[in-house]
C-alpha cells in the first residue's frame, strides 16, 4: 500500500499563509446592509416579533456572529401563505417574460453583493459561487404540476443556487412561492428575494420565512399549500416534511431531494478532475470522489497531485483567491477524521496524505484527503455503496488501484 512520503506529509504547510484571517465586523456589516434580518412578506420585511425566538448566523470561515434570525411560529407562516394565495390570482395570469428579462438584469448587477452574501454565510469560496445560471430562467411552459401556492424548503448545501432555481422554477410555471431556507444560511434568500422585488416581481408572489424545522413542517402542512411542496435536505428533514404533507390528506405534487452522497467514479486518472474533489467548502454539494488508478503509475500520479494540492488556496470565503474553504462546523472535522480513520481500520483503505485538521487561527479547515486500496472485482459495487452512505462532506478522494 502507499504511504506518504516526507513530500506528501508536508505539502500542505505552505497553505498555511494563506488565511486571511477574520475580516472586520465593519465589512460584514456593509456586505449585509441592504437586508433586514426579518422574515420577508408580501413584498416588505416583517420584523421579528418581541416574543419571536431567534437563531444565531454566523460565518464558517471566522466563527463571526453575522446577526440573528427570528424562528416564524404557526401565525406567520400563515400569514406568508395567504400573501402568496392572493397574489396568485394575479400571478398565474400574468405576462412573466418582463419580470424574468429585468431579473436577468438585477442579477448581473448585484452579482457581486449576492455572492458576498453567499461566501459569508456558508464558506463556499467568492470564486467558486457562480449565479449566471439564474439570469437564464424564462417563464415555463405550461407542466404537469397544479398552480398553486408552493412550498420550498432548502437545506445548507449550496442554498441559494438549489433554492433559487426551485423558486424560479415554479414561478415561472405561474405559482407563488414560500421559501423556507436552512436556518444556518437564510441570508442569500432574503437578498435573493430583495433582487426580485426590485425586478418587479409583484408582492406576494415570493415571500421568505425563517426558521428551524418545524417553521418547515408547518409550512408544508398549511392548507392553502396545494402547489408543489420542493424539499431538500436530509433524510430525516425530508421524511418529516413528507409527513406533514400527507397529513394535510392533500395529493399535491411533492419534489423530494435527499442531500445524500452522490459517489464520482472516474475511471481514468485526472489530477484535475482529482482537484475538483478539493475545491469548494463544505457547503458545497458533496463530490464523494472515487478514482481508479493503475497501480504502476500510482506513485507518479500522487507525487503530481500532491505538488497541485499544495498549491491550492485555502482561506476565508471572501478572499477572491481562496479554491478551499472551511467545512460548516468544527464537529464536522471530527467526523471526517472519524472516517478516515475508520476507513483504515475496518475497511483497508490506506491514508496517503492529508485527513488531519489544518491549524489556522479561526473556522474548520480540513487539509485534503487521498486514501487508497486495492480494487477487488467481487467488493467494487459494495465499497462504492459503502463510500456513499457513510461519507462525510469534505475534501476526499477515495482512490482505487488497478
Amino acid at each position: 500500500m502507499l504511504r506518504a512520503s516526507g513530500r506528501h506529509s508536508i505539502y500542505w504547510k505552505q497553505a498555511h499563509y494563506h488565511h486571511k484571517g477574520s475580516y472586520s465586523r465593519s465589512f460584514v456589516q456593509d456586505i449585509t446592509s441592504c437586508i433586514q434580518f426579518a422574515h420577508w412578506i408580501n413584498g416588505q420585511w416583517a420584523p421579528p416579533l418581541h416574543d419571536e425566538p431567534t437563531l444565531s448566523v454566523a460565518s464558517p470561515s471566522d466563527d463571526l456572529v453575522i446577526g440573528q434570525v427570528p424562528c416564524a411560529d404557526m401565525k406567520r407562516v400563515s400569514s406568508a401563505v395567504h400573501a402568496a394565495s392572493a397574489a396568485l390570482r394575479h400571478w398565474k395570469d400574468m405576462d412573466r417574460a418582463p419580470f424574468f428579462a429585468s431579473l436577468a438584469r438585477e442579477l448581473k448587477n448585484q452579482r457581486n453583493e449576492l455572492c458576498e452574501v453567499e461566501a459569508l454565510q456558508t464558506g463556499i469560496p467568492y470564486s467558486a459561487i457562480d449565479i449566471e445560471e439564474l439570469g437564464k430562467i424564462s417563464p415555463g411552459a405550461p407542466c404537469s404540476s397544479p398552480v398553486g401556492v408552493s412550498a420550498v424548503i432548502s437545506s445548507c448545501v449550496s442554498p441559494l443556487m438549489d433554492g433559487a432555481r426551485d423558486v424560479l422554477r415554479i414561478l415561472s410555471q405561474g405559482s407563488t412561492v414560500v421559501w423556507k431556507p436552512h436556518e444556518s444560511v437564510p441570508l442569500s434568500a432574503l437578498h435573493f428575494a430583495l433582487i426580485c422585488h426590485k425586478a418587479g416581481l409583484p408582492k406576494g408572489c415570493l415571500n421568505v420565512v425563517l426558521g428551524r424545522g418545524n417553521t418547515g413542517d408547518a409550512l408544508a402542512s398549511h392548507f392553502l399549500v396545494l402547489g408543489e411542496t420542493c424539499v431538500r435536505g436530509s433524510h430525516t428533514a425530508v421524511q418529516a416534511v413528507t409527513k406533514a404533507v400527507v397529513g394535510r390528506g392533500v395529493d399535491p405534487t411533492t419534489h423530494v431531494v435527499s442531500e445524500t452522497n452522490t459517489v464520482f467514479v472516474s475511471r481514468a486518472p485526472s489530477v484535475e478532475l482529482a482537484l475538483e474533489s478539493f475545491r469548494g467548502s463544505g457547503y458545497q454539494r458533496s463530490r464523494c470522489a472515487t478514482m481508479e488508478v493503475p497501480q504502476k503509475d500510482a506513485r507518479e500520479f500522487l507525487t503530481v497531485l500532491a505538488e497541485k494540492v499544495g498549491q491550492l488556496r485555502i482561506g476565508h470565503a471572501l478572499d477572491p483567491r481562496t479554491q478551499y474553504g472551511p467545512q460548516r462546523r468544527s464537529q464536522d472535522l471530527v467526523h471526517i477524521v472519524d472516517y478516515v480513520r475508520n476507513a483504515q481500520v475496518l475497511e483497508g483503505w490506506g491514508l496517503v496524505f492529508g485527513g488531519f485538521k489544518v491549524a489556522m487561527q479561526t473556522g474548520a479547515f480540513m487539509a485534503p484527503c487521498v486514501i487508497a486500496k486495492a480494487k477487488k472485482k467481487d467488493e467494487e459495487c459494495l465499497a462504492l455503496e459503502r463510500v456513499a452512505q457513510v461519507s462525510p462532506r469534505g475534501p476526499i478522494l477515495h482512490m482505487l488501484l488497478t
